[in-house]
């Protein structure tokens, strides 16, 4: 790690060697991730890197969406030193059903994102169905011939 905080090489990244670094010099930089189905809970490690005399402070906001990308939530953490950034955990939990994220933030860095997937219902097998149906209609047939 250089002395002002940057990343100076892989052994800065709390996991592995790779990490997602995003800015606009214009504005905050933003990096949008979508899952086909509903997600429950999301988040990494993040920080924001001290390139060209930004803060290591900067706010970092995660923000979830729905199918219909209707705001769910939102959450922010202070971004930390690079030293410390292997416990700087963003995350939340939604059961609304998270589609869409986004994270934003002035020279943003992000390691180890990690998500789950929503319950879902299971679906009955077609074996189980007809079973269902045939003691259904075993039952009906009874019931029929006793009134006669």
């Amino acid at each position: 790690m250089n002395s002002n905080g940057d990343i100076g090489s892989a052994s800065n990244v709390p996991d592995g060697n790779a990490y997602l670094g995003f800015n606009s010099d214009s504005s905050q930089g933003l990096v949008e991730f979508t899952f086909a189905s509903d997600i429950l809970r999301v988040g990494g490690l993040v920080t924001a890197a001290n390139y060209g005399g930004a803060p290591a402070n900067n706010i970092i906001s995660l923000s979830a969406f729905d199918a219909l990308n209707n705001l769910l939530e939102t959450v922010t953490i202070s971004g930390v030193n690079v030293s410390n950034w292997g416990s700087n955990f963003l995350g939340l939990e939604n059961s609304g059903g998270i589609r869409k994220i986004t994270i934003s933030g002035d020279y943003t860095v992000l390691d180890k994102l990690t998500f789950e997937a929503a319950a879902t219902q299971p679906v009955p097998e077609p074996a189980s169905v007809l079973g269902l149906l045939t003691l259904g209609a075993l039952g009906l047939g009874k019931g029929v011939k006793r009134k006669q």
